[in-house]
């Protein structure tokens, strides 16, 4: 029991943040990693074919790409996970790496790389 509390000490002194809507909040929902923001989106993509059904493919690919970049863009306002802090044509274009993953054109491996290399880690 002890160890436990301790561990949630722990956590709660790393979890701390200014912003709004705190960071574990996104976390929680799945937004924490990029990983995660690909993972997202297919999903939020099939529910939106599900309220309009007899969708062509390439509507589905277009509608994929637009959710991916709205997806982002919002987490991106509400400083979610990976997203908080950085500047709106950074984030653009994680969306549109979450997107291009999201549809298997890209690896998620090789966008992170890239974009580590162009924009370099987060600290």
């Amino acid at each position: 029991m002890m160890l436990l509390g301790a561990l949630m000490c722990v956590s709660a002194a790393f979890a701390q943040d200014t912003s709004i809507i705190p960071p574990e909040i996104g976390n929680f929902i799945g937004l924490g990693t990029f990983a995660a923001l690909v993972a997202v989106i297919p999903v939020a993509v099939e529910l939106i074919k599900r309220l309009i059904p007899g969708m062509s493919h390439l509507a589905t690919q277009i509608m994929s790409w637009a959710v991916g970049i709205v997806i982002t863009l919002i987490s991106w306002l509400l400083h979610f996970g990976f997203l908080a802090g950085l500047e709106w044509y950074v984030m653009l274009l994680y969306g549109i790496g979450a997107s291009l993953a999201a549809n298997g054109i890209f690896d998620i491996g090789f966008i992170s790389g890239l974009f580590d290399k162009i924009f370099g880690k987060k600290p």
